[in-house]
């Protein structure tokens, strides 16, 4: 912790806002690494066999020819 007794007060008003630009940023990094790191329950979702399959003809798509 800086000692801001003796500082001018443009330099303790610095200080603070990048203080709170740092608590901000910490912040949304921790919410970032929740996203993408935490359990996620839809990762294991089973077929369920109630549901209905929607059946869908596709046609093969042919290489060109040079």
């Amino acid at each position: 912790m800086i000692k801001t007794e003796n500082l001018p007060s443009e330099v303790v008003a610095y200080i603070a806002e990048k203080d709170f630009q740092i608590f901000n940023l910490q912040h949304e990094l921790a919410q970032l690494k929740r996203m993408i790191f935490g359990a996620r329950s839809e990762r294991c979702i089973t077929a369920d066999p109630s549901q209905l399959k929607l059946e869908i003809a596709t046609e093969e798509i042919k290489p060109v020819e040079e």
